[in-house]
């Protein structure tokens, strides 16, 4: 069976049926979509109007909330981000003392691929660690991401480690840095990268302070010199810096991790 649509002025268009059709009916959906979007089924002869390239959505905020695909999706990619651990502080002693804190760790990183849309969806976004308060004091671990769905189960991307307080030495001393967060659950895991080390000797600083970065999203940080608190954390899941001094009566705090993500890719 041929359907033919004949032209205003010449030509045609034809819609050819297959030799052993059976009996099949596609309804049309109703106006004529954007520009772009491809016509998708159902499978049971309801067509529509679907995006004609995958769409991604991120969301920064949220515990526990609801996660609803974009009419159309047929499979969806999800990668979370651990929060990223705050920085330590320091406590001055004043001249011959010099103190340098631990910087935070940064988030883990999780990703997974999921085709079954008949499931229900929720979603955490792991805050960044507070960075300490003004002398020896630790900052705070990140927050855990994590995406669960009611068939497919969760996977996590656990928060960085909050960075270590010091107080002054006068001595030789030295800090080594602060774990990354880990993740579990996801066709893809990986650890945040720990913060970066230093040395203390004979009270002069051997190198620098850097916080931990999730992978994927990178951009650690690094503590500009002489005595400042710490440098809170830019990208998603990174660690904030700790603090430093060096000859002061004088406390600084530690910066702050960056919130963790939830990345979706959404296919049609």
């Amino acid at each position: 069976m041929t359907l033919r649509l004949n032209g205003s002025t010449s030509g045609y268009t034809e819609i050819d049926a297959p030799a052993s059709a059976g009996n099949n009916t596609l309804v049309l959906p109703t106006g004529n979509g954007t520009d772009g979007q491809k016509l998708t089924t159902n499978g049971s002869g309801v067509l529509s109007w679907a995006p004609g390239s995958p769409t991604i959505r991120y969301f920064t905020s949220g515990t526990g909330a609801t996660y609803t695909p974009t009419t159309g999706t047929k499979a969806i990619y999800v990668e979370v981000v651990g929060g990223g651990g705050g920085g330590g502080g320091v406590d001055g002693f004043g001249f011959g003392y010099v103190a340098a804190a631990r910087s935070g760790g940064g988030g883990g990183y999780s990703a997974r691929l999921i085709t079954n849309m008949s499931q229900t969806f929720t979603y955490t976004v792991g805050a960044g660690g507070s960075g300490a308060a003004a002398g020896n004091f630790d900052g705070s671990n990140g927050g855990s991401s994590s995406f669960t769905g009611s068939v497919s189960g969760t996977h996590t991307a656990n928060g960085g480690n909050g960075g270590n307080g010091m107080a002054g030495s006068n001595g030789n001393a030295i800090q080594s840095g602060a774990a990354g967060g880990t993740a579990s659950g996801g066709d893809l895991n990986l650890y945040g990268s720990d913060s970066g080390g230093r040395g203390i000797v004979s009270a002069k600083l051997a190198s620098v302070s850097m916080s931990g970065a999730a992978p994927f999203f990178g951009g650690s940080q690094v503590s500009p010199s002489g005595d400042t608190n710490g440098v809170a954390g830019v990208n998603y899941g990174a660690g904030g810096t700790g603090a430093q001094c060096l000859d002061v009566v004088t406390n600084f705090a530690g910066g702050a991790g960056a919130a963790g993500v939830v990345r979706i890719t959404e296919y049609f």
